[in-house]
């Protein structure tokens, strides 16, 4: 086989891995409205949750960022409606992840390690800084998803070559 080849296959795989995960996903909180309520029975929407990390912890671990650019075999990208573009990347089974947002202003954060999944609600734990991010992942029409990172906006994020997510993450984190 040759080199074209075997992406082709690779990126149809992870194509097929995703669309089963986010069938998976898709589903289970369909009856949540991702809404909840303040102390004044006031209906507060759900955002993104980042949580911050102990720096120092021992499950911090830089090189973990290479391990997981280099092991990912699904990248998406979208833009919010505010211009934000979101960079999605996960392995085939889905225990390592990429989610990085460049802001309409050129500000960068990103969220680079494992990560675990509970219906549509994805947790991502930065291996260098032990932060983690919560958000919600729903599965749209073809091969693609709608990320909703709450304060951060909303992306409907769509199959792209891995390199777009990879090489803003390295040049980013490099």
């Amino acid at each position: 086989m040759n080199e074209k080849h075997i992406k082709g296959v690779q990126r149809a795989s992870a194509a097929v891995a995703i669309a089963a995960t986010l069938a998976i996903t898709g589903g289970a909180l369909a009856g949540c409205s991702g809404n909840s309520n303040d102390d004044n029975g006031q209906v507060v929407e759900e955002s993104a949750v980042v949580e911050q990390g102990d720096a120092g912890a021992a499950s911090a671990d830089p090189v973990m960022v290479t391990k997981v650019i280099q092991e990912v075999t699904g990248a998406y990208v979208g833009q919010t409606d505010d211009g934000a573009t979101v960079y999605y990347a996960l392995t085939d089974d889905g225990t390592q992840r990429i989610l990085a947002v460049r802001a309409a202003d050129g500000t960068y954060e990103s969220w680079v390690g494992n990560a675990t999944s509970n219906g549509e609600e994805v947790t991502i734990t930065d291996a260098p800084s032990g932060n983690t991010i919560s958000f919600h992942v729903t599965p749209q029409e073809g091969d693609s998803a709608l990320i909703d990172l709450g304060d951060r906006g909303q992306a409907v994020v769509a199959q792209c070559p891995l390199e777009v997510v990879t090489d803003v993450v390295e040049v980013a984190e490099g």
